[in-house]
């Protein structure tokens, strides 16, 4: 019986609500912790967020205007085996999952996603955003600019035709 309540008192002591409420700092408050007083730490060098996390193979520069043409076919390609059926031939979102009940992707005529940056369709391609999956283990990095070149080129067509 002794041993129960030894076990008992064990756990209630090991229960403190202090350890719920241990001190922080908040975002540009001061800190007696670190030398500098500043509460905010540097990113160690040559580290990344996970937004930009590296793949080993992963090449971060698009490809020259010299490879343009060979890239745009590569490019669309591409784009017809694995975006076209959800974005539509010419990226307006009305791809043929569409007329089977999926949600519209975005269109890539919006605003929004003519001034986006290459590395944001880079980033979306490699890790999916909202309902697209992740392309990043069927597409490698060379195709993965091909692809958003092509983009580029279908927005540039869908403009001049305004």
């Amino acid at each position: 019986m002794k041993s129960y309540w030894a076990f008992f008192i064990f756990l209630l002591s090991s229960c403190q609500p202090s350890l719920d409420r241990q001190p922080r700092v908040d975002v540009y408050e001061p800190s007696t912790f670190f030398a500098d007083k500043n509460g905010n730490r540097m990113p160690i060098a040559d580290t990344y967020t996970h937004h930009f996390l590296k793949d080993k193979n992963q090449d971060t520069n698009p490809p020259s205007s010299k490879e343009e043409v060979a890239l745009l076919k590569r490019g669309q390609e591409r784009y017809e085996i694995y975006c076209m059926v959800c974005h539509g031939k010419f990226g307006d979102g009305e791809g043929i999952v569409t007329q089977r009940g999926f949600s519209h992707p975005p269109s890539y005529h919006t605003d929004f996603l003519r001034e986006a940056s290459s590395a944001h369709f880079y980033y979306v391609i490699t890790n999916g955003q909202g309902l697209m999956t992740r392309l990043g283990d069927r597409v490698n990095p060379k195709d993965r600019w091909a692809i958003i070149a092509y983009i580029r080129s279908l927005q540039k067509k869908w403009e001049n035709k305004k």
